[in-house]
C-alpha cells in the first residue's frame, strides 16, 4: 500500500501475521478459489483493502480503503444501525478517518499518534461485532425449528462458562446478540454453532475445532449457499461479497486469537 493507515497496519499485526498458513489460505481463496499457497499477510491486506471502495477512487488512491472505511462501508450496506461513520468527529477532537491517516505521520508526536491507537482499535473491533451480529441473526433466522432448537441448546451452555452472562428471560435471539457482544472466544463458539448446525448435512460432522476447517464452509461457495447469504443479502457486485466474507473472517478469527491471548497468559 502506498499510504500507510492505522487500521490496515493492525488488520496485518492483529490477525492476518497471527493466523495459520492454513487460514490465511482459505482468506486468500476468497480472490482466488485456484490458490494452492496462501497469500502473505501484506498481499492478502491489500486484497482485502483493494476490494472495497470504487475502482476509479482506488486507482486514484493507488490503493484500496483503509480497513476502517471498509468495515463502515459494509455495515452501511447491511443496513445496520449502531455504527459510526469514521468521519465523524471524536471526543480527541479528529474523525476516526484523520487518526487513521496520521497514525503513521512522523510529523506527529509519537505518544499522541499511540494515544489514538484505543479509539481506532475500539471503532474496528465495534464495527466487526456488529457485521457478525448481523451475520448470526440473519442466518438464524432462516434456520428450520430443528436447527434453531441445536442452536437454542448451544447458547445456554456458552452462556454457563461466560460469568456474568445473565441471558435468563431473553429469547433465543437476544441472548445471541447478548454473547456476541460479550466478545473474547465467545463469537468464535456462536458462529462455529451457526455455520457447523446450518451445513451438518453437507459437512457430515459436528462442530468445528479447527478454524480453517469452519473457513472453508463459511467462505466456500458450498457454504456460502446453504448459509442462504445470497437470498439475505442483495449484493451489487463480487467485490462486496468479497468484503463480506472477508470481514465476517477477520472477525471470527480475531476472536479465535483472543482466546488464545487469554489461555497464554494463564
Amino acid at each position: 500500500m502506498t499510504k500507510t493507515y492505522y487500521s490496515s497496519r493492525s488488520l496485518i499485526g492483529n490477525v492476518l501475521s497471527k493466523i495459520t498458513d492454513d487460514e490465511r489460505l482459505e482468506l486468500s481463496r476468497i480472490f482466488n478459489v485456484e490458490m494452492k499457497l496462501p497469500d502473505k499477510p501484506e498481499q492478502l491486506a491489500e486484497k482485502i483493502c483493494s476490494s472495497g471502495g470504487h475502482a476509479i477512487g482506488n486507482w486514484l488512491r493507488n490503493q484500496g480503503l483503509p480497513y476502517a472505511e471498509l468495515i463502515f462501508d459494509v455495515a452501511t450496506s447491511l443496513k445496520i444501525e449502531n455504527i459510526v461513520s469514521p468521519k465523524n468527529i471524536t471526543s480527541y477532537g479528529l474523525s476516526i478517518s484523520e487518526m487513521d491517516s496520521r497514525a503513521y505521520n512522523n510529523v506527529v508526536n509519537s505518544e499522541i499518534a499511540k494515544s489514538w491507537q484505543i479509539p481506532l482499535n475500539a471503532y474496528i473491533q465495534h464495527h466487526e461485532q456488529e457485521i457478525l451480529k448481523k451475520f448470526l441473526m440473519d442466518t438464524y433466522q432462516r434456520m428450520t425449528p430443528e436447527q434453531k432448537r441445536e442452536v437454542d441448546r448451544k447458547v445456554q451452555e456458552i452462556a454457563k462458562e461466560l460469568p456474568g452472562a445473565n441471558i435468563g428471560g431473553l429469547t433465543t435471539s437476544a441472548a445471541l446478540m447478548t454473547l456476541a457482544s460479550v466478545g473474547g472466544f465467545a463469537p468464535y463458539i456462536l458462529l462455529s454453532t451457526v455455520i457447523s448446525t446450518v451445513t451438518a448435512g453437507l459437512a457430515g460432522f459436528g462442530v468445528y475445532t479447527a478454524a480453517s476447517s469452519m473457513l472453508h464452509l463459511l467462505l466456500g461457495p458450498v457454504g456460502w449457499t446453504a448459509l442462504g447469504v445470497s437470498a439475505i443479502y442483495k449484493f451489487g457486485g463480487p467485490n462486496q461479497q468479497q468484503c463480506l466474507k472477508a470481514v465476517l473472517a477477520i472477525s471470527m478469527l480475531r476472536s479465535k486469537l483472543g482466546q488464545a491471548s487469554v489461555a497464554s497468559l494463564r
